[in-house]
């Protein structure tokens, strides 16, 4: 990141610790960031890290007027990124293909295990994104961003029933397809 001055704040001085303390939080959350924008992007890395520097750019504006969030930051700053992966497609009237095809081939130990976490993920994916858009995003924070119910709710500002309900559907769903993932694993699918 680097250290421009946000809009409507040149020639103030910043206090060196909140400096510190914003490329500390920067630091560390960065990565769950970019990564979770990335999914809600539908794998467009582009889309995905703009939107990503955009969140810190209005966090870094909040956290100069001492306007951070109430509650975690670094779901406050995650759910900018997802608005403003939201607003790239809404801009442009259409949602992007989603298409995956894992790539194939090497020697690897890990390769298959790679390989069929990125198969199932494919299929995840695939599944969320019939789903409408607000179930769509509860299940990509939760199946592939790994947050948990509270940081749901609070990241999207909705009620934590509401995410409870959300998830109950998605795993009714999901079940067939978990089902047919484990008979394939077992030797029932394709050979």
């Amino acid at each position: 990141m680097t250290r421009a001055e946000p809009s409507g704040s040149q020639g103030v001085e910043h206090d060196p610790s909140s400096l510190h303390e914003f490329e500390n939080f920067y630091k560390t959350t960065v990565q769950r960031t970019l990564s979770i924008a990335y999914q809600f992007a539908g794998r467009n890395w582009d889309v995905a890290y703009d939107a990503t520097q955009e969140a810190y750019v209005v966090m870094w504006e909040r956290w100069l007027t001492k306007d951070k969030p109430k509650y975690d930051a670094s779901s406050f700053v995650v759910k900018i990124a997802i608005n403003k992966v939201a607003d790239h497609f809404r801009s442009r009237r259409r949602w992007e293909s989603w298409d995956c095809q894992p790539d194939r081939g090497c020697d690897d130990d890990g390769y298959e295990e790679a390989l069929s976490r990125m198969t199932i993920f494919a299929l995840v994916r695939r599944f969320l994104d019939n789903e409408p858009p607000r179930r769509r995003t509860v299940g990509i924070l939760y199946l592939l961003g790994e947050f948990d119910y509270t940081s749901i709710a609070a990241t999207l500002e909705i009620n934590y029933r509401t995410v409870c309900t959300h998830m109950k559907r998605i795993r009714e769903k999901l079940q067939p397809l978990a089902n047919k993932i484990i008979k394939d694993g077992e030797g029932g699918g394709r050979s």
